[in-house]
Protein backbone atom coordinates (compact mmCIF):
# COMPACT_ATOMS: atom_id res chain seq x y z
CA UNK A 1 0.00 0.00 0.00
CA UNK A 2 1.10 3.59 -0.64
CA UNK A 3 2.85 5.12 2.36
CA UNK A 4 3.09 1.77 4.11
CA UNK A 5 6.75 2.10 5.09
CA UNK A 6 8.46 -1.26 5.53
CA UNK A 7 6.51 -4.13 3.95
CA UNK A 8 6.87 -7.68 5.24
CA UNK A 9 5.39 -10.63 3.37
CA UNK A 10 3.78 -13.84 4.65
CA UNK A 11 2.53 -16.86 2.71
CA UNK A 12 1.63 -20.13 4.41
CA UNK A 13 2.39 -22.26 1.38
CA UNK A 14 6.04 -21.20 0.99
CA UNK A 15 9.22 -22.87 2.28
CA UNK A 16 10.03 -21.95 5.87
CA UNK A 17 13.76 -22.66 5.46
CA UNK A 18 14.07 -19.90 2.85
CA UNK A 19 11.89 -17.32 4.62
CA UNK A 20 13.27 -13.79 4.96
CA UNK A 21 10.06 -11.75 4.82
CA UNK A 22 10.62 -10.50 1.28
CA UNK A 23 8.11 -10.88 -1.53
CA UNK A 24 10.29 -13.59 -3.08
CA UNK A 25 10.85 -15.42 0.23
CA UNK A 26 7.94 -14.62 2.56
CA UNK A 27 7.62 -15.79 6.13
CA UNK A 28 5.38 -18.82 6.65
CA UNK A 29 3.96 -17.65 9.99
CA UNK A 30 2.41 -14.26 10.79
CA UNK A 31 4.00 -14.38 14.26
CA UNK A 32 7.46 -14.53 12.62
CA UNK A 33 6.60 -11.41 10.62
CA UNK A 34 5.45 -9.65 13.82
CA UNK A 35 8.76 -10.49 15.52
CA UNK A 36 10.74 -9.21 12.52
CA UNK A 37 8.75 -6.09 11.57
CA UNK A 38 9.77 -2.60 12.65
CA UNK A 39 7.32 -0.11 14.15
CA UNK A 40 4.91 1.16 11.51
CA UNK A 41 5.43 -1.79 9.15
CA UNK A 42 2.74 -3.31 6.97
CA UNK A 43 2.48 -7.09 6.92
CA UNK A 44 0.92 -8.44 3.72
CA UNK A 45 -0.49 -11.92 4.25
CA UNK A 46 -1.39 -14.20 1.35
CA UNK A 47 -4.63 -16.17 1.35
CA UNK A 48 -4.45 -19.35 3.38
CA UNK A 49 -4.93 -20.99 6.77
CA UNK A 50 -2.70 -19.85 9.64
CA UNK A 51 -2.87 -22.01 12.77
CA UNK A 52 -1.33 -19.64 15.31
CA UNK A 53 -2.10 -17.03 17.96
CA UNK A 54 -1.05 -13.43 17.38
CA UNK A 55 0.35 -11.17 20.11
CA UNK A 56 0.70 -7.60 18.82
CA UNK A 57 2.70 -5.21 20.97
CA UNK A 58 4.11 -2.79 18.38
CA UNK A 59 2.37 -0.53 15.84
CA UNK A 60 1.76 -2.55 12.67
CA UNK A 61 -0.84 -3.05 9.96
CA UNK A 62 -1.79 -6.58 8.93
CA UNK A 63 -3.52 -6.88 5.55
CA UNK A 64 -5.17 -10.09 4.37
CA UNK A 65 -7.45 -8.66 1.69
CA UNK A 66 -7.34 -6.14 -1.13
CA UNK A 67 -10.87 -4.93 -0.36
CA UNK A 68 -11.25 -3.38 3.11
CA UNK A 69 -15.00 -2.89 2.57
CA UNK A 70 -15.89 -6.54 1.97
CA UNK A 71 -15.54 -9.02 4.84
CA UNK A 72 -16.47 -11.84 2.47
CA UNK A 73 -13.13 -11.34 0.70
CA UNK A 74 -11.09 -11.76 3.89
CA UNK A 75 -8.83 -14.63 2.82
CA UNK A 76 -6.43 -14.70 5.79
CA UNK A 77 -7.98 -17.50 7.87
CA UNK A 78 -6.66 -17.51 11.44
CA UNK A 79 -7.36 -20.71 13.40
CA UNK A 80 -5.75 -20.19 16.78
CA UNK A 81 -4.75 -23.28 18.79
CA UNK A 82 -4.83 -21.42 22.13
CA UNK A 83 -7.37 -19.08 23.74
CA UNK A 84 -7.46 -15.40 22.66
CA UNK A 85 -6.65 -15.64 18.98
CA UNK A 86 -5.41 -12.03 18.63
CA UNK A 87 -4.20 -9.89 21.52
CA UNK A 88 -3.29 -6.21 21.03
CA UNK A 89 -1.57 -4.69 24.05
CA UNK A 90 -0.64 -1.03 24.55
CA UNK A 91 -0.01 -0.22 20.90
CA UNK A 92 -1.77 1.01 17.75
CA UNK A 93 -2.68 -1.73 15.29
CA UNK A 94 -4.73 -2.09 12.12
CA UNK A 95 -6.18 -5.40 10.90
CA UNK A 96 -7.70 -5.51 7.41
CA UNK A 97 -9.20 -8.57 5.76
CA UNK A 98 -8.68 -10.98 8.65
CA UNK A 99 -11.00 -13.95 9.21
CA UNK A 100 -10.84 -15.47 12.72
CA UNK A 101 -12.61 -18.82 12.84
CA UNK A 102 -13.63 -20.83 15.89
CA UNK A 103 -11.58 -18.92 18.45
CA UNK A 104 -11.88 -19.98 22.09
CA UNK A 105 -12.65 -17.52 24.86
CA UNK A 106 -11.95 -14.31 22.94
CA UNK A 107 -11.19 -13.87 19.25
CA UNK A 108 -9.79 -10.32 19.39
CA UNK A 109 -8.74 -8.65 22.67
CA UNK A 110 -7.59 -5.02 22.95
CA UNK A 111 -5.82 -3.97 26.16
CA UNK A 112 -5.00 -0.25 25.91
CA UNK A 113 -3.72 1.37 22.72
CA UNK A 114 -5.95 1.29 19.67
CA UNK A 115 -7.20 -1.17 17.10
CA UNK A 116 -8.93 -0.62 13.77
CA UNK A 117 -10.57 -3.81 12.54
CA UNK A 118 -11.78 -3.39 8.98
CA UNK A 119 -13.18 -5.65 6.28
CA UNK A 120 -12.83 -8.62 8.61
CA UNK A 121 -14.97 -11.54 9.80
CA UNK A 122 -15.00 -12.95 13.33
CA UNK A 123 -16.87 -16.23 13.20
CA UNK A 124 -18.09 -18.86 15.68
CA UNK A 125 -16.18 -17.82 18.81
CA UNK A 126 -16.81 -20.38 21.57
CA UNK A 127 -16.35 -20.52 25.33
CA UNK A 128 -12.86 -21.02 26.72
CA UNK A 129 -11.51 -23.46 29.28
CA UNK A 130 -13.10 -21.61 32.23
CA UNK A 131 -16.53 -22.25 30.76
CA UNK A 132 -17.46 -18.55 30.72
CA UNK A 133 -19.46 -17.19 27.77
CA UNK A 134 -17.30 -16.16 24.86
CA UNK A 135 -16.63 -12.58 23.77
CA UNK A 136 -15.75 -12.29 20.10
CA UNK A 137 -14.26 -8.76 20.26
CA UNK A 138 -13.26 -7.21 23.59
CA UNK A 139 -11.88 -3.70 24.26
CA UNK A 140 -10.85 -2.62 27.76
CA UNK A 141 -8.15 -0.79 29.76
CA UNK A 142 -8.80 2.59 28.07
CA UNK A 143 -8.25 1.18 24.58
CA UNK A 144 -9.83 2.65 21.46
CA UNK A 145 -11.68 0.20 19.22
CA UNK A 146 -12.77 1.11 15.69
CA UNK A 147 -14.86 -1.47 13.83
CA UNK A 148 -15.54 -0.81 10.15
CA UNK A 149 -17.23 -3.06 7.57
CA UNK A 150 -16.74 -6.10 9.77
CA UNK A 151 -18.90 -9.15 10.54
CA UNK A 152 -19.14 -10.72 13.99
CA UNK A 153 -21.23 -13.88 13.76
CA UNK A 154 -22.20 -16.97 15.72
CA UNK A 155 -20.63 -16.05 19.07
CA UNK A 156 -21.38 -18.30 22.05
CA UNK A 157 -21.75 -15.23 24.24
CA UNK A 158 -21.32 -11.49 23.62
CA UNK A 159 -20.49 -10.35 20.09
CA UNK A 160 -18.64 -7.12 20.97
CA UNK A 161 -17.88 -5.81 24.47
CA UNK A 162 -16.45 -2.32 25.09
CA UNK A 163 -15.71 -2.00 28.81
CA UNK A 164 -13.82 0.98 30.20
CA UNK A 165 -12.68 1.79 26.68
CA UNK A 166 -13.85 3.89 23.72
CA UNK A 167 -15.36 2.62 20.51
CA UNK A 168 -17.01 3.33 17.19
CA UNK A 169 -18.92 1.08 14.79
CA UNK A 170 -19.56 1.77 11.10
CA UNK A 171 -21.01 -0.70 8.62
CA UNK A 172 -20.74 -3.55 11.13
CA UNK A 173 -22.93 -6.68 11.26
CA UNK A 174 -23.30 -8.59 14.54
CA UNK A 175 -25.41 -11.69 13.97
CA UNK A 176 -26.63 -14.68 15.97
CA UNK A 177 -24.89 -14.07 19.29
CA UNK A 178 -25.96 -16.44 22.07
CA UNK A 179 -25.89 -13.42 24.34
CA UNK A 180 -25.86 -9.63 23.87
CA UNK A 181 -24.91 -8.44 20.40
CA UNK A 182 -23.05 -5.26 21.42
CA UNK A 183 -22.40 -4.44 25.09
CA UNK A 184 -21.12 -0.99 26.09
CA UNK A 185 -20.10 -0.76 29.75
CA UNK A 186 -18.69 2.43 31.32
CA UNK A 187 -17.41 3.35 27.87
CA UNK A 188 -15.12 6.35 27.55
CA UNK A 189 -16.46 9.34 25.61
CA UNK A 190 -19.28 9.00 23.09
CA UNK A 191 -19.66 5.66 21.33
CA UNK A 192 -21.07 5.94 17.81
CA UNK A 193 -22.96 3.09 16.14
CA UNK A 194 -23.53 3.99 12.47
CA UNK A 195 -25.09 1.91 9.66
CA UNK A 196 -24.72 -1.17 11.83
CA UNK A 197 -26.99 -4.22 12.00
CA UNK A 198 -27.48 -6.35 15.10
CA UNK A 199 -29.72 -9.38 14.61
CA UNK A 200 -30.60 -12.67 16.24
CA UNK A 201 -29.14 -11.93 19.69
CA UNK A 202 -30.24 -13.92 22.75
CA UNK A 203 -30.90 -11.04 25.13
CA UNK A 204 -30.51 -7.37 24.21
CA UNK A 205 -29.30 -6.46 20.76
CA UNK A 206 -27.41 -3.47 22.18
CA UNK A 207 -26.90 -3.03 25.93
CA UNK A 208 -25.83 0.42 27.15
CA UNK A 209 -24.58 0.55 30.74
CA UNK A 210 -23.29 3.81 32.24
CA UNK A 211 -22.25 4.97 28.77
CA UNK A 212 -23.04 7.68 26.23
CA UNK A 213 -24.14 6.22 22.89
CA UNK A 214 -25.38 7.58 19.56
CA UNK A 215 -26.99 5.12 17.13
CA UNK A 216 -27.45 6.50 13.62
CA UNK A 217 -29.01 4.65 10.69
CA UNK A 218 -28.70 1.27 12.36
CA UNK A 219 -30.95 -1.80 12.65
CA UNK A 220 -31.62 -4.00 15.67
CA UNK A 221 -33.91 -6.93 15.05
CA UNK A 222 -34.79 -10.48 16.03
CA UNK A 223 -33.70 -10.55 19.67
CA UNK A 224 -35.02 -13.50 21.67
CA UNK A 225 -35.30 -14.34 25.37
CA UNK A 226 -33.65 -17.21 27.23
CA UNK A 227 -34.82 -17.89 30.78
CA UNK A 228 -34.43 -14.68 32.81
CA UNK A 229 -32.71 -12.89 29.92
CA UNK A 230 -35.02 -10.35 28.33
CA UNK A 231 -35.06 -9.55 24.66
CA UNK A 232 -34.99 -5.80 24.02
CA UNK A 233 -33.65 -4.17 20.89
CA UNK A 234 -31.71 -1.57 22.88
CA UNK A 235 -31.44 -1.76 26.66
CA UNK A 236 -30.12 1.33 28.46
CA UNK A 237 -29.42 1.33 32.19
CA UNK A 238 -27.20 2.50 35.01
CA UNK A 239 -24.33 0.16 35.82
CA UNK A 240 -23.51 -0.74 39.40
CA UNK A 241 -20.24 -1.69 41.04
CA UNK A 242 -19.20 -2.90 44.47
CA UNK A 243 -22.08 -2.97 46.99
CA UNK A 244 -24.42 -1.61 44.34
CA UNK A 245 -22.58 1.70 43.93
CA UNK A 246 -23.61 3.59 40.80
CA UNK A 247 -21.14 3.65 37.90
CA UNK A 248 -22.94 6.64 36.39
CA UNK A 249 -25.93 7.31 34.15
CA UNK A 250 -26.43 6.43 30.52
CA UNK A 251 -27.28 8.83 27.71
CA UNK A 252 -28.90 7.44 24.56
CA UNK A 253 -29.54 9.00 21.15
CA UNK A 254 -31.16 6.93 18.40
CA UNK A 255 -31.65 8.49 14.94
CA UNK A 256 -32.89 7.09 11.66
CA UNK A 257 -32.77 3.54 12.99
CA UNK A 258 -35.00 0.46 12.75
CA UNK A 259 -35.94 -1.55 15.85
CA UNK A 260 -38.37 -4.29 14.95
CA UNK A 261 -39.18 -7.92 15.58
CA UNK A 262 -37.54 -7.97 19.00
CA UNK A 263 -38.79 -10.27 21.74
CA UNK A 264 -39.80 -7.56 24.22
CA UNK A 265 -39.43 -3.80 23.53
CA UNK A 266 -37.73 -1.86 20.78
CA UNK A 267 -36.00 0.34 23.38
CA UNK A 268 -36.04 -0.13 27.16
CA UNK A 269 -34.52 2.61 29.33
CA UNK A 270 -33.93 2.05 33.03
CA UNK A 271 -34.11 4.71 35.70
CA UNK A 272 -30.39 5.35 35.36
CA UNK A 273 -30.85 6.62 31.82
CA UNK A 274 -30.36 10.38 32.07
CA UNK A 275 -31.35 11.44 28.55
CA UNK A 276 -33.14 9.76 25.67
CA UNK A 277 -33.26 11.41 22.22
CA UNK A 278 -35.24 9.68 19.45
CA UNK A 279 -35.44 11.05 15.90
CA UNK A 280 -36.94 9.56 12.72
CA UNK A 281 -36.89 5.93 13.82
CA UNK A 282 -39.03 2.94 12.84
CA UNK A 283 -39.95 1.04 16.02
CA UNK A 284 -42.54 -1.65 15.37
CA UNK A 285 -43.62 -5.29 15.69
CA UNK A 286 -41.79 -5.88 18.95
CA UNK A 287 -43.03 -8.47 21.43
CA UNK A 288 -44.53 -6.37 24.23
CA UNK A 289 -47.97 -5.35 22.91
CA UNK A 290 -48.42 -1.66 22.38
CA UNK A 291 -44.94 -0.78 23.59
CA UNK A 292 -42.23 0.53 21.37
CA UNK A 293 -40.26 2.58 23.90
CA UNK A 294 -40.50 2.08 27.62
CA UNK A 295 -38.72 4.05 30.37
CA UNK A 296 -38.96 3.16 34.05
Amino acid sequence: PDGAGEVVYVAAQCLEAEATGTEAHPFVHISDALAYAKDGATILVAAGEYKENLDISRPVTIVGSSDPKDPDSAALSLQAPEETAIRVTGTDAVLIGVRVEGARGTAVRLEGGSLRLEGSAIEDTVSGSAGLPAVAVLARASGTLVLQSTWVTGTSGTGVLVSGASGSFAGVEVRDSIGVGIALETALGEVTVTDTTVSGSVGAGVRVSSSRVVSDGSTVTGTTADGDVNADGILSLEGTGVAGASLGPSDLTVRGSVLSGNGRTGILCGGGTRTVVLQDNTISDNGLPGTSVYKY
